[in-house]
């Protein structure tokens, strides 16, 4: 039954203890809404039914139970987003609230240009707070930066048409979620791989879902204490996507064998920091470009039969006086192959401390690079989309945007905005839902993006 309208103010937060009593007095625990995967780790399943007002998209209420329980278990409770203080009216901006509930937690988020998007995304313990740390930009781009910053990689979309109240006033949606509860790097894990899975399986499908444990995935294997992902074995499976830079982010991946498969696209330079692979099978698809150095050294694989050169160096996109001034590099344009952005960080009186950020731009193509500076000693024209990102914080990066026939327009209609320290994406345009097209070019060169470690600076042995 719907609430009445008049409590649609309340905060989700004020209830936070009276949820955990609330489930404890039904004697819903960790042990009742948790389920064992095959390594001895505990995966919490978690069902949401989100309902929205057809009229006042704010007006948001929750019902959660255990997978299986019934709605009854605890009700259903106002779930009001919130702002948190950000900018409004601008593509990057979502309201959010969590959930807490039998040892993990859950982030509900809402576009604010377009409210009847709702996303959740499972958070291994508490989910990461939403201010910036003094000074973090200077430093570092932590986590806990994500909100201003939202991306789509382990966001579950929650479409609200599975029903209407029976007085047609509220719409819902029904999700199930997956929470590695206390284990951040499956979680990481499970994220990386669901941004894989269309790209990577192409005209077929995998069941990787985001309601079921990772140890239940198909050819997918977790071992260790506490679980990773450590093998995947997707051989002979028929999938004629492209391998995407994502599965260089599975640091736990012992063996990878995408042989016998239709696979086209290039090699990710990102499979070079995979420094755990004793098993690597790639052959019998149709890849092109060439072989990162360091995938010879795996003790057993078959990348001769590709019959594709070594990749040489990254091509620089900056040098050293560029990197002191960032300003001064001119705009660029580049196409298929992988490139490296040259950057420094001033940690002490003459200590300096080098950075790589290394990406690859696909087969097919072409690229336009624009420096970017926030830094107050710089021209603010020159940093126009930084407007948009919303940074509160001296930083320098530079923008990614698909190249027109044209000479380089700015600011660009599509772009995204990585961090020259850190790799991370700070901002970006478009998202899947609103263009598909355009989100798959941000997100391909996103997922190839990794830093090399500070101070070491040797081409094809950086890890």
């Amino acid at each position: 039954m719907m609430p009445a309208k008049g409590f649609r103010t309340v905060l989700l937060m004020a209830f936070a203890g009276a949820i955990a009593a609330l489930l404890a007095s039904f004697g819903i625990g960790d042990t009742a809404l948790a389920e064992s995967d095959d390594a001895g780790g505990e995966t919490v399943v978690i069902e949401l039914r989100i309902w929205q007002h057809v009229e006042d998209a704010e007006d948001v209420w929750l019902s959660a139970r255990p997978r299986g329980g019934r709605w009854d278990t605890l009700g259903t409770i106002p779930f009001r987003l919130v702002n948190h203080g950000w900018p409004t009216g601008v593509r990057q901006f979502h309201r959010f609230a969590d959930l807490a509930i039998a040892g993990a937690e859950l982030r509900v988020w809402q576009r604010y240009i377009a409210p009847e998007l709702i996303y959740v995304r499972a958070c291994a313990s508490t989910c990461p707070s939403h201010e910036w740390p003094p000074g973090a930009l200077d430093r570092e781009i932590p986590e806990a930066t994500e909100t201003s910053r939202w991306t789509p990689l382990g966001m579950v979309p929650v479409p609200l048409d599975d029903g209407l109240s029976s007085g047609g006033t509220y719409r819902y949606g029904n999700v199930v979620v997956a929470v590695p509860a206390g284990n951040p790097g499956l979680l990481s894990d499970r994220e990386y791989l669901l941004a894989l899975r269309d790209a990577l399986s192409g005209k077929v499908s995998l069941n990787w879902s985001a309601g079921t444990p990772t140890a239940a995935w198909e050819r997918v294997e977790v071992d260790g204490a506490p679980p990773r992902v450590t093998r995947l074995r997707l051989q002979n499976r028929g999938l004629t996507g492209e391998i995407w830079g994502w599965l260089g982010d599975l640091t736990e991946l012992t063996e990878l064998r995408l042989d016998g498969n239709q696979l086209s696209g290039a090699i990710p330079s990102k499979l070079s920091t995979l420094t755990k692979l004793t098993e690597l099978h790639l052959a019998g698809n149709q890849l092109q470009g060439c072989i990162p150095p360091p995938l010879r050294r795996v003790e057993n694989h078959d990348i001769a039969l590709l019959s594709l050169p070594d990749c040489g160096p990254p091509a620089w996109l900056t040098s050293e006086r560029d990197a002191y001034q960032l300003g001064y590099l001119p705009d660029r344009r580049i196409g298929e192959g992988t490139y490296r952005w040259f950057g420094i960080q001033q940690i002490g009186a003459g200590d300096i401390q080098w950075y790589s950020i290394v990406f690859d731009i696909a087969p097919g193509l072409k690229v336009d690079v624009f420096p970017v500076s926030t830094d107050p000693g710089h021209d603010e024209d020159y940093c126009a989309p930084c407007h948009y990102s919303y940074l509160d914080r001296p930083a320098s990066g530079f923008f990614l945007a698909p190249a027109s026939n044209s000479e380089p327009q700015w600011p660009p209609d599509v772009w995204f905005l990585l961090y020259f320290r850190t790799g991370e994406v700070l901002g970006r345009s478009h998202h899947m839902e609103e263009d598909p097209l355009n989100a798959s070019f941000v997100e391909q060169i996103a997922a190839s993006v990794w830093a090399t470690i500070p101070g070491v600076d040797s081409e094809w042995t950086w890890r």
